[in-house]
């Protein structure tokens, strides 16, 4: 889980690297690479004025352009359609913590936000770059792992509300990247956005015993979004707050926060090195199974709470 980020005078920054060509021509022969040279510029907007916390913000990039960002503990969104040069009135809209990011599926402009903590699982839709937004029930396919619980009893589903009941779990995707449409091999058109199950226990994540770990996972729709399949776990546990990428052979690239440490001061020690490191996977299915665990030992692991 995230800490919540203290802020005064903004929620959200946009930031853009502006390309200058130096008033030549692009088809100027050694002109290609002279964009990229030039001073970058970052800039800065503000887009929530709210003087207090703010948590998990999102955003996305709608087919026609649009910017739109979310301030997912208050339910508010704004757009922008001139690349975030001004933002529009705030839009109070349905999606919550725990939702997941927004998923743009590329064939039809729709926006997507996928719901799953509270007992009724649903997506709400947009059809018209986030001006509107209706409410679909879904139906969500369990993984293997959760039909294991569920044949023995090991477990049962159930909700973020009754996340400190033992022997129970429930899927969220609060701090996820923004989902993806699939462009590449037999699986093109599918929608694909990071998640999370989670068990229940009365324990933080980062002190719990490896049974009642917290695992990255994903889900993916291949019908637009009525039918969602729950994807293998993350090859990882202590693992949560993950985005995801397709690279241009069809391989899906997952990096995931990982929060192995400690929260309680009774279990104070010394954080070992890969313990403030990222987790990254692949896939080589379309996002079905995650292989290749491996510690990045460049991208550090904010967090806080002395874990990772």
């Amino acid at each position: 889980m995230k800490a919540p980020t203290k802020l005064t005078a903004c929620a959200i920054s946009i930031a853009w690297l502006t390309i200058f060509a130096g008033g030549s021509s692009a088809e100027e022969p050694g002109t290609t690479l002279q964009a990229f040279t030039e001073e970058a510029l970052f800039r800065k907007e503000v887009v929530f004025d709210a003087g207090d916390h703010v948590r998990e913000p999102y955003l996305a990039v709608a087919t026609d352009g649009t910017i739109l960002a979310v301030r997912n503990d208050r339910g508010h969104l704004r757009r922008s359609t001139d690349g975030g040069e001004s933002w529009g009135e705030i839009i109070e809209v349905p999606i919550a913590h725990s939702d997941s990011n927004m998923i743009v599926d590329e064939r039809t402009g729709d926006l997507l936000v996928l719901r799953m903590w509270d007992g009724s699982d649903r997506l709400f839709r947009s059809i018209d770059h986030g001006k509107t937004w209706q409410e679909e029930q879904i139906t969500l396919r369990p993984n293997e792992v959760m039909k294991w619980f569920e044949r023995t009893g090991f477990k049962e589903r159930a909700t973020k509300a009754e996340r400190g009941k033992n022997g129970s779990y429930y899927i969220h995707a609060n701090a996820s990247e923004s989902g993806i449409t699939l462009e590449h091999g037999e699986h093109e058109g599918r929608l694909l956005v990071t998640a999370t199950l989670r068990p229940g226990a009365e324990a933080h994540p980062s002190d719990r015993d490896p049974v009642d770990a917290i695992y990255s996972c994903a889900v993916y729709s291949d019908d637009g979004g009525e039918t969602w399949q729950v994807s293998g776990l993350f090859p990882d546990g202590y693992t949560e707050e993950a985005g995801l990428v397709e690279l241009s052979d069809g391989t899906i690239y997952y990096n995931s926060r990982s929060h192995r440490g400690f929260h309680d001061s009774e279990y104070f020690r010394e954080l070992r090195p890969e313990e403030t490191l990222r987790r990254e996977a692949w896939s080589y299915d379309g996002g079905e199974r995650w292989e290749d665990l491996r510690v990045n030992d460049v991208l550090p692991d904010g967090g806080g709470y002395n874990r990772g």
